[in-house]
């Protein structure tokens, strides 16, 4: 329930980008607003690491608990505010400024949203079913871009065009104060994680958790950043850049982009469910480096059935991409906790996920934006998915396989 809170959080930003930059970023040119709109997007991204940072610090110093509770009243506290900024023909400059000040909170919120609510829920998994159990944190998120895509849908259809692009948008911005509280009522009533207990029962917290990291598990740290490049570039590429994507570059209404990102977001959920379960049985890694061959060679010719004019046919592709990340996502989620041991988990997973989650996942909706607007080519993004698919894969050979074995020596009397 607080993942599906705090990804519609994040995602409403994302289905309402063309929108947002017409309203803060005005130009005589649409792909210089858009891109200036997607620039915005990737500055939360940007700040991501310093909420990763600071949540795995507390989480690791005081408790799992508390660092999700203060992420999702972060999140849904600035983006409840983006619903009341004044825009650029108000007030000027000063719009986009304000835009780029909630989405950095909204950014720091995120950095920490990820590692701690994974954590909290790999440590309370039996050993032969981590994979499924961290799985469902994955299925809210889908669950909160399904109510954001969702919620804009509704907001069209009532209001029209005109008016959503007038004031219509501020609408799905303004839901997210209400679901917050609801949020943080489910979150403050869990109990703490049984490793976190016997970690503060046994006086092992460390001091400064992120020090730690960077001293004894720096090979680990690049291991699950390399995974994290290939499933989150995947992720926003599916769930937020497409949307676009259709609508702008195939000129496919608006309506069928709506539709394909709630066909897409279900695929998705089906496909990490199968393929959480078939990595705890047969190992995390066989499920990642097969998920990703296979994204590496149908990218660029699911973007050319996208735009083969038909759009069902597009649907389907990108329904294709939801399976997809659903297997990636399968295989990688609880590899990123299941490395670093209890004393340092979250702040490892933090520092791991969150620094190329800035360089690469937040940068794919522009960078694919530019480099179909540097070529002219509409099968540009698929030459960015490649790279990530083989940056995936160098880390997936790396990695130790994970799946039914004990968490580092240090973990095993703590999880029972």
């Amino acid at each position: 329930m607080g993942s599906a809170v705090e990804w519609y959080d994040y995602g409403v930003y994302g289905y309402l980008a063309a929108t947002i930059g017409v309203n803060f970023f005005p130009s005589e040119d649409p792909a210089v607003s858009l891109m200036a709109s997607f620039a915005t997007f990737a500055v939360a991204f940007v700040i991501r690491p310093a909420g990763g940072i600071l949540f795995g610090h507390l989480g690791d110093r005081f408790g799992r608990r508390p660092a999700f509770v203060w992420t999702v009243a972060l999140i849904s506290a600035a983006t409840m505010a983006v619903a009341f900024l004044p825009t650029y023909a108000t007030i000027g400059i000063a719009a986009p400024i304000l835009l780029v000040l909630m989405r950095l909170l909204q950014g720091l919120s995120a950095g920490g949203e990820v590692p701690a609510a994974n954590t909290y829920v790999l440590e309370h998994a039996p050993g032969g079913r981590r994979g499924i159990y961290v799985s469902w944190i994955s299925v809210g998120s889908f669950g909160g871009f399904i109510l954001a895509i969702s919620t804009v849908t509704l907001c069209s259809v009532l209001l029209g065009d005109a008016t959503m692009d007038s004031w219509g948008w501020r609408i799905p911005f303004a839901v997210a104060g209400p679901l917050g509280l609801i949020s943080m009522y489910i979150r403050r009533r869990l109990d703490e994680s049984p490793a976190f207990e016997v970690l503060k029962a046994e006086e092992r917290r460390p001091i400064a958790p992120v020090s730690s990291v960077l001293t004894h598990h720096r090979s680990k740290v690049v291991q699950v950043a390399g995974l994290v490049t290939l499933h989150n570039v995947m992720y926003y590429f599916t769930l937020t850049y497409v949307f676009t994507y259709m609508s702008t570059e195939l000129e496919i209404s608006k309506g069928v982009a709506q539709a394909s990102s709630i066909v897409v977001c279900l695929s998705a959920t089906a496909s990490i469910l199968t393929f959480s379960l078939l990595s705890d049985r047969v190992g995390r890694r066989p499920v990642i480096l097969g998920a990703a061959v296979v994204t590496g060679v149908l990218a660029y010719p699911l973007l050319v059935l996208m735009g083969f004019g038909n759009e069902f046919i597009a649907i389907a592709a990108h329904s294709v991409f939801g399976v997809l990340l659903g297997a990636i996502m399968g295989g990688t989620l609880s590899v990123y906790g299941e490395l670093f041991p209890s004393s340092v988990r979250v702040s490892g997973y933090s520092l791991s996920y969150n620094i190329p989650t800035a360089l690469f996942a937040g940068t794919a909706p522009f960078v694919s934006t530019w480099l179909i607007d540097a070529s002219g080519n509409v099968l540009a993004p698929s030459y960015y998915l490649f790279f990530v698919v083989v940056v995936g894969i160098l880390a997936a050979l790396s990695i130790r396989e994970t799946s039914g074995r004990p968490f580092p020596a240090e973990e095993r009397v703590a999880v029972p």
